[in-house]
Formats: structure tokens, C-alpha cells, sequence
């Protein structure tokens, strides 16, 4: 795409018309540019309304004054590609988050790798599968929660040939990880158990 210069103060004072309207020609033709980048462009139906929203990836998240500043593009963080990035400090949010992010933006995650997203508002679920001994256990989250995990559902494995008599229970959790009790299902007494978590937390 060319580049457009665009020049302020124009036309000078005692500037002749010869002078200036090149100048001048450039500017509009520069702000039409800047326009359509995005836009619909001037003389069009809807004119002024986004065809699409394209952000500069930049190396780190920019900073924000007053009630500015919502989304930017930020290279790197926990994958491997550029990511929406969310800053809610003006809002009464609390941190910058990469909207976008979720297993899927990392390169060749594996097929038992552990999963995670990012909702919109924040909120980012963490899941993955386990066995464990029996008594009582803590799983370490891959990456903890900056500030809090609110929820942790339990699913036991299940073989639809065989009963598997095992039973998992959530006793604790924090930002870091959560602690479940594995025992049998039938009988008292702690057992090996299998089962996949998923946790929500921000």
C-alpha cells in the first residue's frame, strides 16, 4: 500500500494558490486513504461504518489515560501469535488480557495437551484429564489465575464395559491449583481415581 504524506498548516500565510493546492491535493488525497483503510469511503452508501477493524501488532500493551483504550494487537504473551488484547483498568477491570488467546492459537499443542480460552469478559477456563492416588490430591493449574478461581467441575472416567468404582470430590481451590478427594464409590476408603476437570477463574 503507498504511503500518503499528510502536511499540517497549509496553506501557509502569503502562500500563492499555485503553491498550496498541490499540498492541499495531497492532504485530502492522504485523509481519503486514511478513510477507506478500514471504512466505507467517502460518496458511498454508509459511508463512515467499518467494513473490518485492522490492528499494529505491537510489542507490548500501550498505554491508556481517561476512558480510552479497549483493544490492541500484542505480539507474543502465552502463544505463540499475535493476540486481542483487552484493557478493562479504566472500566473498573483489573488486568490486560488476550481475548483471542486459547490452545488453539499455539503451534502443534498436541492432542493430550492441556486446554485453555479466554471468554470476552475475561474469564479463562482451564481443562485437562488426570489419574490420581487415592486421598486427598492438589492439581497444579499449567498457568495460575492472576487473581482467583471461582469454579472446578469434576467428571469421573467412565467404561461403558466396566464399572469403575471411584469417586472424585473438590475439597479446596485456589489461583494456583485445587485439591480434590479420591475414594471409592461403593466403600469408604481412598482409591486411585481417573477424570477430567475444567476450572473457571480470572
Amino acid at each position: 500500500m503507498p504511503v500518503y504524506f499528510y502536511t499540517p498548516a497549509v496553506p501557509l500565510a502569503n502562500q500563492q494558490k499555485n503553491q498550496s493546492q498541490p499540498i492541499m491535493q495531497a492532504n485530502f488525497q492522504a485523509i481519503n486513504e486514511l478513510i477507506t483503510q478500514d471504512h466505507v469511503g467517502f460518496n458511498q452508501i454508509n459511508f463512515g461504518e467499518h467494513n473490518k477493524v485492522t490492528f499494529n501488532v505491537q510489542g507490548s500493551a500501550p498505554a491508556f489515560g481517561g476512558q480510552e483504550g479497549l483493544f490492541s494487537m500484542i505480539a507474543g504473551g502465552i502463544t505463540d501469535v499475535p493476540e486481542i488484547f483487552v484493557n478493562t483498568s479504566n472500566f473498573g477491570g483489573t488486568t490486560t488480557y488476550p481475548m483471542t488467546a486459547s490452545v488453539l492459537s499455539i503451534l502443534n499443542p498436541g492432542p493430550n495437551s492441556a486446554g485453555f480460552t479466554y471468554l470476552p469478559s475475561g474469564l479463562q477456563l482451564k481443562w485437562n484429564g488426570i489419574t490420581l492416588p487415592g486421598g486427598s490430591q492438589s492439581v497444579t493449574f499449567p498457568t495460575a489465575y492472576p487473581h482467583q478461581c471461582v469454579a472446578v467441575f469434576l467428571t469421573t472416567t467412565f467404561n461403558s464395559v466396566l464399572d469403575v468404582d471411584q469417586s472424585v470430590r473438590l475439597s479446596a481451590m485456589a489461583p494456583n491449583n485445587f485439591t480434590v478427594y479420591c475414594s471409592f464409590r461403593t466403600m469408604t476408603g481412598p482409591s486411585p481415581c481417573s477424570f477430567n476437570w475444567l476450572a473457571i477463574g480470572y
